[in-house]
């Protein structure tokens, strides 16, 4: 019985794909709702045709066993072509059924030379050839959690680039990080030269600080270096001190904030043992501490509890007003006794505690009572306050 089958196919590495339907007056090419054939691409992809629904009869008007294939999406560049060349100019595609059937797409400029498709599923469409803008972002995932956005021009497909395309690279650090094309546009979206990047923004995970206004992108409306990965710039994070902002080059390179000065705000808890916790700040003009969000620092208290300290956040500036890897505790909470002291001792007389850095820094807690003689607390995490002399019920 003559039929109109209705079909797609899809190469899942590319997401590219395309739409058509064919007639089988004579069920000649073997296919039903349901029908999966699948084929190897041109790239060694694995790929398939999937007849998803039919009519019966000749809906369209084809001859016997034609095809028109009339809608092509590139997944690479997010491109779709929705009058392939014969398909639009004839109303059928060329060759014979749904595998055989073939056709070319432009994607509207006019260049078919790169946009041969079908034909037993072996070919696929490309738009390499038409000039593209590819925004992409580059993160260090496995170490400081910075990462930036940028963009770059590719007339001719010489940087290898499509929607989905990951790069991964190793950072001066030691840290494996990545670069990502999350998306693409046709044509020469921001006026760059051939194979230029342009970054729009630079965060610094150890810091929490961002900068948009990156110096050469800022300045020129391009990077330096070529195409996405080779391209580089500066951040200054708003100071003005470029020294350590250089950034790029391959994923190598990542910029740092610490010569800024940063408040990091952390806690210290002994998690295994009693259950005691404090906050606190310090400051770090020069990046002497080692400090950064996430950043964490094991510690054996004096009863032999494993606790650590945590930097929560960060800060650009002094914040609190404090001297060079000063410190300053807001609170402490005795687990064993529930209590909770908001004005300890040097923090609250002096406005920072004695000792240095959020590792050495220490302080003293009475829990209201006026007794610090078992209120000593910090100095690398050892120790830990009391408040029994206070008494408890």
């Amino acid at each position: 019985m003559s039929t109109t089958y209705f079909y797609y196919w899809y190469d899942p590495t590319t997401n590219d794909y395309f739409y058509g339907y064919t007639y089988d007056s004579d069920g000649s090419q073997g296919l039903y709702d349901g029908y999966t054939y699948y084929t190897t691409t041109e790239n060694g992809d694995s790929a398939y045709y999937y007849v998803y629904s039919s009519s019966s009869g000749n809906v369209y008007g084809l001859s016997e066993d034609y095809a028109n294939n009339y809608a092509y999406y590139d997944g690479e560049t997010g491109q779709y072509d929705s009058d392939p060349y014969y398909s639009s100019a004839y109303g059928y595609s060329l060759g014979t059924g749904m595998v055989g059937s073939y056709d070319y797409v432009d994607f509207d400029d006019g260049d078919y030379s790169y946009g041969l498709f079908g034909y037993g599923g072996y070919y696929e469409a490309d738009d390499e050839a038409s000039d593209t803008t590819y925004y992409y972002y580059w993160y260090d995932s496995a170490g400081s959690g910075d990462f930036y956005y940028g963009v770059t021009y590719d007339s001719d497909g010489s940087q290898g680039l499509y929607s989905g395309y990951t790069y991964y690279a190793t950072t001066e650090n030691g840290d494996s990080a990545y670069y990502y094309v999350y998306s693409a546009s046709s044509g020469n979206a921001y006026g760059l030269g051939e194979d230029y990047a342009y970054h729009s923004y630079y965060y610094d995970g150890e810091t929490g600080q961002y900068d948009y206004d990156l110096y050469y992108s800022s300045a020129y409306g391009y990077t330096f270096g070529s195409g996405m990965i080779g391209s580089y710039d500066y951040a200054d994070f708003g100071d003005g001190d470029l020294s350590e902002g250089f950034y790029g080059y391959y994923g190598y390179y990542e910029a740092d904030d610490e010569p800024a000065g940063a408040t990091y705000y952390y806690y210290w808890y002994d998690s295994a043992g009693s259950g005691d916790y404090y906050y606190g700040v310090t400051y770090d003009s020069d990046g002497s501490q080692g400090l950064y969000s996430g950043y964490t620092y094991y510690a054996t208290t004096e009863n032999g509890d494993s606790a650590y300290y945590y930097v929560y956040s960060a800060s650009s500036g002094n914040a609190y007003g404090l001297g060079e890897d000063y410190a300053y505790h807001s609170s402490y909470y005795d687990a064993e006794t529930g209590q909770t002291d908001y004005d300890l001792y040097y923090s609250s007389t002096y406005g920072y505690t004695f000792g240095s850095g959020m590792v050495g820094s220490y302080d003293y807690a009475d829990f209201g009572d006026g007794d610090l003689s078992e209120g000593f607390y910090g100095y690398y995490g050892y120790y830990e306050a009391d408040d029994e002399a206070a008494g408890a019920t």
